[in-house]
């Protein structure tokens, strides 16, 4: 849930070889399986709304700014992100969700430039996890972009499943990003999730490719 608040060309992620590869979809195409297997292949991930949820919870100027703008009670009493207002914000007002992007985008991006730090030449590549990559425009930062699909009929489940909503919120929630057709338009790689054998398979020939240097 992020929107280009910055000039990327002030951002520069190529440290000695290593490559950094993004990979994307909608919400409830299946981008954290995809992740796990990659994960199990060696390669690290950098998932960004764990960090995000991690930037707004430990990062002063973030959660200072986002209490300014929306007030004391986006955070709970214990200090963790409300959720549900949070939920309501970003969904139902894009000015919104472009206020809220604008706020924690740039603390996640530096971020994962510390993250990118721990890794030296040993290492060929590393992922980043990003549902909005494309929407940000963080994309053209990175050497390859993978973007996973599903059905739509299959994501409604997934997230009606996951988040404990009816069909109606669930496309709502679908609807707020861009069209997963678009994301394949700009990608390099397409990882169809529905079929877990051809998603393994399609992973590994992907990965085999980018240690060739094939991308």
């Amino acid at each position: 849930m992020y929107v280009n608040f910055f000039h990327t060309d002030r951002y520069s992620f190529y440290l000695y070889d290593m490559k950094k590869i993004g990979i994307t979809g909608g919400i409830g195409s299946g981008k954290s399986t995809v992740c796990k297997v990659f994960s199990l292949l060696g390669v690290p991930v950098y998932i960004s709304d764990l960090r995000a949820q991690a930037v707004m919870t430990g990062d002063r100027e973030v959660i200072a700014r986002l209490t300014d703008r929306f007030g004391s009670d986006i955070y709970t009493a214990g200090g963790a992100i409300n959720k549900e207002k949070l939920s309501s914000l970003v969904f139902d007002s894009p000015a919104n969700r472009e206020i809220v992007n604008g706020i924690v985008h740039p603390a996640v991006c530096r971020d994962f430039e510390k993250w990118c730090d721990g890794f030296d030449e040993s290492q060929a590549y590393v992922l980043e996890e990003s549902a909005i990559l494309f929407e940000t425009g963080l994309w053209k930062m990175f050497d390859s972009i993978i973007t996973v699909t599903c059905p739509l009929n299959e994501r409604i489940k997934r997230v009606c499943l996951r988040d404990n909503c009816d069909e109606a919120t669930a496309r709502k929630k679908i609807g707020s990003q861009m069209p997963q057709e678009e994301k394949v338009r700009l990608s390099s790689f397409v990882i169809e999730s529905a079929r877990d054998s051809l998603m393994i398979n399609k992973v590994l020939d992907i990965h085999k490719n980018i240690l060739k240097n094939e991308i």
